[in-house]
């Protein structure tokens, strides 16, 4: 299974998101939800990286399929708007393929 976990502060401010595991729906190099998954965290990343500006520290791991992105500052609007397309995303594909393969923890978290 695939763990989504977004954690925000109680203002609603973002402060990381990560996604770890593998889906199990298909054999690999043709699980359509991990691929999913990947673009969709993936292309978070680089968007906040090249477009918001935001200033993020980022680990990855192939093993455990292993992503953490981490917002230094509260995120700036288009931050915020690419977490929030991520999570519509994500929950997309449970809405799509079930809750099996696939789950979203969005958790409230202490400021930093």
């Amino acid at each position: 299974m695939i763990r989504v976990r977004v954690l925000q502060d109680k203002d609603g401010n973002y402060r990381s998101f990560s996604c770890e595991g593998h889906a199990g729906y298909a054999e690999k190099g043709h699980d359509i939800i991990c691929s999913a998954v990947s673009v969709l965290v993936v292309n978070t990343v680089n968007s906040l990286e090249a477009i918001s500006k935001d200033h993020t520290r980022v680990e990855a791991r192939d093993e455990g399929g292993y992503v953490s992105c981490e917002f230094i500052d509260p995120p700036t609007e288009i931050g915020k708007a690419f977490v929030e397309a991520l999570i519509m995303g994500i929950r997309g594909l449970i809405s799509d393929h079930g809750d099996d393969y696939l789950s979203l923890e969005i958790r409230e978290v202490s400021k930093c």
